[in-house]
């Protein structure tokens, strides 16, 4: 069985549990209590992690030519959205953007090399190109907001 059809199963599996375990529908109160707020932290710390690696494990496979780019940057995306869950100020978001965007820059320069080299499709170039300004839009907006206040 290869990594790729392994790493989706899992995922799927992640998500089915997370939807199982959830509860109904409206069963938190809208002010969490501090013992809720502190699991809830613990939860998004786990999920960072989790994510993260899964960041490394699709970036491995598309650079061998067992994945697609798509599976790295929806990871990526997921992963950028729970740091900054995590973030506490203006700041620390900021500094996520930023690394966020070193990083979506090297995904594309490898889109690039792959499709130069006739291992990659330009579609993978646009994507990465597409996603790379997403977080750049993220980021002017979170600028914008830290000036206002």
């Amino acid at each position: 069985m290869n990594t790729t059809l392994l790493l989706n199963q899992f995922v799927t599996g992640f998500f089915i549990a997370t939807i199982l375990t959830a509860g109904p529908a409206g069963s938190f109160s809208n002010e969490p209590t501090s013992a809720t707020a502190e699991s809830i932290v613990e939860l998004l710390q786990k999920r960072q992690f989790v994510l993260s690696q899964l960041v490394k494990l699709q970036t491995e496979a598309y650079r061998n030519g067992e994945t697609g780019l798509e599976t790295i940057i929806q990871a990526s995306q997921q992963l950028l959205l729970v740091e900054l869950e995590l973030a506490t100020s203006h700041e620390e978001r900021i500094k996520l953007l930023e690394r966020s965007i070193k990083l979506a820059s090297e995904l594309e320069k490898l889109a690039e090399a792959k499709h130069k080299s006739g291992n990659g499709s330009a579609a993978d170039i646009l994507s990465s190109q597409s996603d790379r300004l997403k977080v750049e839009i993220r980021l002017v907006r979170e600028r914008q907001k830290k000036k206002q206040g």
